[in-house]
């Protein structure tokens, strides 16, 4: 039955009109969670090999400046201040890649959630709220972590950081309550009750 809702939701990726129950929504919405943080990781690691490479490289050139302890459960490298102007690591990449990866996974759950949210009688566009702090957040993360390493930004721009970070992962949350809520019995303004 799992399966069926799967599938169902990727057929209906497009059309956030109508309502889905929670037992047809959550096995779509955790594929699609799983799968492209799954993707999302791998993708993540091989784009980190070459920048940890380079640091061990420059900690083992310079044991005054680093410490590089190797153990059974990897390397771990400690370094004494801040790196160097040319050992600044540029994580635009990887700041890519999240943000890729969060607006393909919005992309695909949007119109679930929509539906989702419709069952219990509220609004769809109550996803758009953790969205809107997401994109927030990425915007004031951009600048904060621009260049890993070289210097650590000032304490307000930081601090502001983590503040939207807070307020996106409690919008999260809250739009998780609600799409785990039962559905509404009978019909209401978003049409009659799914058929299961």
């Amino acid at each position: 039955m799992a399966l069926s809702f799967i599938l169902r939701g990727f057929r209906r990726l497009l059309s956030p009109s109508g309502r889905d129950t929670v037992e047809q929504f959550w096995p779509f919405a955790l594929t699609v969670f799983l799968g492209t943080t799954a993707i999302g990781m791998v993708t993540a690691m091989a784009m980190m090999m070459p920048v940890m490479a380079k640091l061990q490289t420059y900690a083992l050139a310079h044991p005054d400046q680093a410490d590089v302890v190797t153990g059974t459960g990897g390397t771990q490298i400690t370094f004494h201040g801040p790196l160097p102007p040319d050992m600044a690591i540029d994580l635009s990449g990887f700041m890519g890649l999240i943000a890729a990866q969060a607006i393909v996974t919005i992309l695909l759950l949007a119109a679930a959630v929509a539906r989702r949210l419709h069952d219990s009688g509220r609004s769809g566009l109550l996803g758009l709220v953790p969205v809107l702090l997401l994109i927030n957040a990425f915007r004031l993360m951009a600048p904060t972590f621009q260049h890993f390493g070289a210097a650590f930004p000032d304490g307000t721009q930081f601090l502001t950081m983590f503040g939207s970070n807070l307020a996106y992962l409690a919008a999260l949350g809250g739009l998780i309550f609600l799409l785990t809520r039962p559905s509404q019995s009978g019909a209401n303004r978003y049409g009659p009750p799914p058929a299961i």
